[in-house]
């Protein structure tokens, strides 16, 4: 008795590839194990993508409150000595 499958054409039309079969596995793995700690490393590798993303959301978000901020101090200096020109002068951090 061949068991190839339903249909003795089984292994002719329906190819699997180990990389796809083991792609699937890992994908299966945290619902297939018992122990919480593979699902949970997920969990933590998924929020501190998210923690990241907002860390660098926020970064650039103060990046541009900056440089508006010293953009009117620039604008307001100058209203108070024409020799500062708001364009080209830039703070310095000593």
């Amino acid at each position: 008795m061949d068991h190839t499958g339903l249909v003795k054409l089984d292994r002719n039309y329906f190819q699997t590839h180990v990389l796809e079969l083991a792609e699937e596995y890992l994908n299966a793995v945290p619902n297939l194990t018992i122990d919480d700690s593979e699902r949970l490393r997920l969990q933590i590798k998924s929020k501190d993508e998210i923690i990241k993303e907002s860390d660098s959301n926020l970064i650039e978000k103060y990046d541009k409150r900056l440089a508006k901020a010293e953009k009117l101090i620039l604008q307001l200096l100058h209203q108070k000595n024409p020799e500062v020109n708001p364009d080209k002068d830039r703070f310095t951090i000593e």
